[in-house]
């Protein structure tokens, strides 16, 4: 990956500065900005007894400086790859231990450990649990973000600490790879913290596409099968059944095969289907294939009945899995 800021600053001009000179130069060329203070007050509320209000003003006066958004973005990126190796150790003793528990457990007793593992590391990875989103206007109840909404927000959050971090911004404006050593990566505080964090993220990530608890839009590719649904969701019943064709699309793709799968929930399911057309024209685009149109000649044929019988059984495993 190329960095655009790495080094973007020459030493030789750099380094005879002050530190007060070195941030207006930084400044200047908007590597920094100016950080706002919030000067608040509390003012005794006139019509109301023992209440106050905040009063405040906000102020660019001083010299507060933080680390344009834009570079720590790029710089936390340059973090995670520099210091790769440390992502890898937890993540894999993690699923040795989690490999070793699960062994000769049936699927749904291992998805049921797994979302108790995944519950646990989220909560310390986001101590303040998961994100408000609203209200339900009719019950009243609260309503969440999804779980991976409110990782993302934590990571944005460990960003922010790093446009604060001085001597470790400046060292990455001068491409000074050598600075960032192991001895840094295990004593600086937040670092310490940011990889604690990115290694209870990729654990999660991991078990999350092992099990398929929640929808993960912010770490992972989307799904083929989301994307599916997101199009064409007026021609399909439920996303649970696009889920369900995608994964038998995975295991085999042959003509025969399809046209049952497609008749296996038009006919023997009735549930709603796009037009055989429109099926064969989505399968071909998201699967990369050459099928001809889609057409049952005998309803009666043995082999279809068989394809049939296994699909349902799959199908009704399918759905009790993950209910």
């Amino acid at each position: 990956m190329d960095y655009k800021y790495l080094g973007i600053i020459e030493q030789y001009n750099f380094n005879g500065l002050s530190n007060d000179e070195q941030d207006d130069y930084m400044f200047g060329k908007r590597y920094l900005l100016r950080r706002a203070t919030i000067n608040e007050d509390l003012v005794p509320n006139e019509n109301e007894v023992g209440a106050f209000s905040v009063s405040g003003n906000i102020s660019l006066s001083g010299k507060t400086y933080i680390l344009s958004r834009e570079i720590a973005e790029e710089f936390y990126q340059f973090l995670l790859q520099h210091y790769q190796g440390g992502l890898e150790g937890d993540n894999i003793l993690f699923f040795k231990k989690f490999n070793e528990d699960t062994f000769a457990l049936t699927d749904k007793k291992a998805k049921k450990l797994g979302l108790k593992k995944f519950n646990k590391i989220f909560k310390g990875a986001c101590p303040e649990g998961d994100t408000i989103k609203g209200m339900d206007n009719e019950t009243g109840a609260l309503i969440f973000h999804n779980k991976f909404f409110t990782l993302n927000r934590e990571r944005v959050q460990l960003t922010e600490w790093l446009r604060k971090e001085r001597a470790l911004f400046i060292q990455y404006l001068l491409g000074n790879k050598t600075f960032f050593d192991r001895s840094l990566f295990k004593q600086q505080p937040t670092l310490i913290k940011m990889f604690k964090f990115e290694n209870d993220l990729l654990t999660l990530i991991q078990l999350n596409r092992k099990f398929n608890f929640i929808i993960d839009e912010h770490f992972s590719v989307k799904p083929i099968s989301y994307k599916i649904y997101d199009n064409y969701s007026c021609h399909f019943e439920k996303q649970i059944q696009v889920d369900f064709i995608c994964i038998q699309l995975k295991l085999k793709t042959n003509f025969v095969f399809v046209v049952s799968l497609f008749y296996f929930f038009r006919d023997k399911l009735s549930m709603k289907m796009p037009s055989a057309k429109l099926f064969q024209a989505i399968i071909n685009e998201c699967f990369n294939l050459e099928l001809q149109t889609l057409k049952l000649t005998d309803t009666t044929n043995a082999k279809h009945k068989e394809r049939l019988n296994i699909f349902e059984k799959k199908w009704n495993k399918f759905i009790s899995d993950v209910k």
